[in-house]
């Protein structure tokens, strides 16, 4: 903090003002002793160029404190600490700040073998009985968890975490350097360097807003772009750092968060994460990674894609020895139509 305590040298060079100054005003005049002492060390300040010029008040400071940073102010001789309104420093601040307030209170994880309803598009049929909803945060949460929540459900809410896509509202707040390259099939889409601060913001905002439209939890999509041509060459550290990150701020907002694919890496998030909602890891035989989830206690919501008749004879058996809730809708589209293994058997 410049100005304010100066130690044990201010009071000593305080007092050597009166001389001191006489020295600067009169040349004539010579002090000895301890003033002509801090008279010599405010001439060594200076250079060798001449201590008054910049006041005397300014150059008593530069004996005392030593040289100030370039556009650091003088004091006034008059006013030994700061004027009142000075800003306190970042320290000072810090000390004084309250403690942060506790994070918001957090639903209960999804219970392995728990009933979900997936439906991304607007608007979602709350009829269908199921323990968790999972929504689009822009397009559909704000209509339904009120009711939802009123008989018992809870709701999590869907955004993408690792693309941006052109069509939703906040699209313009991401740096133009931050998008990347497009995503293959998705029109209007495109990869997010997840390491740039204005990315992490935007995705702070879409936390904040799932929290005030009465989400229980975030389904992050798309946090894989290091294993997708994304245009930025991002490394498997970069996907777990921002990964983690993702959930602490989730967490810190009360909200359960939950890992979308990016199988790879489930060992390493799988304390981080409290469920996970998987596309098609039993068509690339990766639902044994993902089975980490319900060996843990935390639920996984499975979908897979393709021919329902094929699927429902070939998934759901399997499905169940793993305990995923899985869906079958068919076609690359989750607008609530679909059938669902049930105990091992396909039920529409």
């Amino acid at each position: 903090m410049h100005g304010g305590r100066r130690g044990a040298g201010g009071a000593r060079a305080t007092a050597l003002l009166g001389v001191l100054c006489a020295g600067c005003s009169s040349p004539g005049v010579v002090p000895t002793g301890d003033a002509g002492d801090a008279l010599t060390a405010l001439r060594d300040t200076t250079a060798g160029g001449d201590p008054c010029a910049p006041g005397c008040d300014a150059g008593v400071d530069a004996a005392v404190d030593g040289p100030r940073a370039p556009d650091a102010p003088g004091d006034a001789l008059d006013a030994r600490v700061e004027a009142p309104d000075a800003p306190p420093s970042d320290l000072a601040a810090e000390a004084e700040a309250p403690p942060p307030p506790p994070p918001p209170p957090m639903a209960p994880r999804p219970a392995v073998g728990a009933s979900w309803h997936i439906d991304l598009e607007a608007p979602v049929d709350t009829s269908v009985r199921a323990d968790w909803y999972d929504v689009d945060l822009f397009d559909s949460a704000e209509a339904v968890a009120g009711p939802l929540h009123a008989r018992g459900a809870r709701v999590v809410c869907y955004f993408s975490a690792g693309s941006s896509e052109d069509w939703r509202p906040d699209f313009a707040m991401f740096p133009r350097s931050a998008l990347g390259a497009p995503l293959d099939g998705w029109s209007g889409e495109r990869w997010l360097d997840v390491r740039d601060a204005g990315v992490r913001r935007v995705m702070q905002g879409r936390l904040d807003l799932a929290r005030r439209r009465g989400c229980d939890g975030v389904d992050p999509d798309n946090v894989d772009g290091y294993a997708n041509a994304s245009g930025f060459g991002l490394r498997a550290e970069d996907q777990l750092e921002y990964n983690r990150w993702l959930a602490s701020q989730a967490h810190a907002r009360g909200l359960l968060v939950g890992l979308k694919n990016d199988v790879e890496q489930v060992p390493a998030l799988l304390a981080d994460f409290d469920f996970a909602v998987n596309e098609s890891c039993f068509m690339f035989n990766e639902c044994d990674a993902v089975a980490a989830f319900t060996r843990g206690a935390r639920a996984v919501l499975s979908i897979e894609y393709g021919d329902v008749s094929a699927l429902s004879r070939s998934v759901c058996p399997r499905a169940s020895a793993l305990r995923f809730f899985t869906i079958l809708p068919g076609a690359d589209r989750l607008n609530g139509s679909y059938t669902r293994c049930t105990d091992g058997v396909a039920v529409r």
